[in-house]
């Protein structure tokens, strides 16, 4: 399944950031119990056990499929109000185009089987998981699906042999819907995360994300990275082929705090191993640089004109504001409304000129 080329705008989604410090997602090959360990800062031993569902004599787990499909899952709660006591309706047409993905047969058993796989993966939290900033961890061992309700709509038509799929509908868990609720999350750009193509890149993304949200470099031996990646289970040489050409596809992309300027594998001094190097850079120099400081300017004129505004005013453009911002995927923070209020504002602004030039065009003549 090849997904089509992206031609949605970039958006940020918040997701659970409790699933973001963990790698719990894993590749397809590997399919059967996973443990996660480590030590916080206290001494507290935290882990995380992903029990395999069991269907048909065939085991299937949390892959990075399942990753995209999540983040799919988590903008749709986010575009339905972020409702917690009700279900969020969807079809299997909208999670294909949401996911970059044609539409076919094969694409509709893919999701389908993905979210499955949500609602019966097991995974067992021991001591690592928190519902708000404000919590303690919860010293208990905690056990949950990433959703608690699946129901899935299926209706056959008379005159063909394919279902319709219309009005399903998920929950995720209560604990997951907590932690979105008090905005105990972390930002993620769905449109990069979709663009990926193998597991360990999505692997790899998620995890630099996070470690590069304060560092513009990090560096890791390669068998150090995959124990900590839980992926221990591939063999030496397999992985340092799959990270290698995971490199290729990270190369550029954007993350929530820059772009990955450099992402390559090195062989160690003493010749025993081999080390990821990751740089960070905030993508702009040279001409860029001087593009940036034009639109700062822009902005910083443009923010001043819409002070100028009635109080009522600035209350409809900033209500349009939120709901485009609703309407495209995008999370809403004061800083990304203020930049559609702008961007609402100067549009209205361009229409009353080309209006003022028309009429008087036509009284001249």
């Amino acid at each position: 399944m090849k997904p089509k080329k992206d031609q949605a705008k970039s958006f940020l989604i918040k997701t659970d950031i409790n699933f973001e410090k963990w790698s719990i997602f894993t590749t397809r090959k590997q399919n059967s119990e996973r443990t996660l360990k480590r030590t916080n800062d206290t001494g507290l031993t935290q882990t995380i056990h992903i029990s395999p569902l069991v269907n048909n004599g065939k085991q299937y787990t949390l892959t990075a499929s399942e990753c995209k499909l999540m983040y799919v899952l988590d903008k749709l709660w986010q575009n339905a109000d972020c409702t917690i006591d009700k279900p969020v309706f969807f079809n299997f047409k909208q999670l294909a185009d949401e996911l970059g993905l044609k539409w076919s047969g094969k694409t509709l058993k893919h999701i389908k089987r993905c979210l499955m796989n949500l609602r019966g993966v097991m995974i067992t939290f021991e001591n690592c998981y928190k519902t708000s900033k404000k919590d303690e961890v919860m010293k208990t061992t905690e056990m949950m699906t990433v959703l608690s309700h699946i129901k899935i709509f299926e209706r056959y038509k008379r005159n063909a042999g394919e279902p319709y799929f219309a009005f399903s509908e998920f929950q995720f868990h209560p604990y997951i819907l907590q932690s979105l609720h008090n905005n105990f999350v972390k930002p993620v750009r769905l449109d990069v995360i979709r663009q990926l193509k193998s597991d360990i890149a999505v692997i790899l993304y998620r995890w630099l994300d996070l470690m590069l949200f304060k560092h513009n470099i990090i560096e890791r031996e390669l068998r150090n990275l995959a124990k900590e990646l839980g992926l221990d289970h591939i063999r030496n040489n397999n992985f340092l082929n799959q990270v290698k050409h995971a490199t290729s596809e990270l190369m550029g992309k954007e993350l929530v705090s820059g772009v990955i300027g450099n992402c390559e594998v090195i062989r160690l001094n003493n010749d025993r191993g081999w080390k990821l190097i990751v740089k960070k850079t905030r993508g702009c120099n040279g001409k860029h640089q001087v593009e940036l400081e034009q639109d700062k300017k822009e902005f910083q004129e443009w923010k001043i004109k819409l002070g100028l505004l009635s109080t009522e005013e600035k209350e409809k453009l900033r209500e349009e504001a939120i709901n485009n911002q609703r309407t495209n995927g995008q999370m809403i923070t004061d800083l990304g409304t203020l930049i559609e209020m702008i961007n609402i504002f100067k549009k209205q602004e361009i229409l009353q000129t080309k209006s003022l030039r028309f009429n008087m065009s036509k009284q001249e003549g």
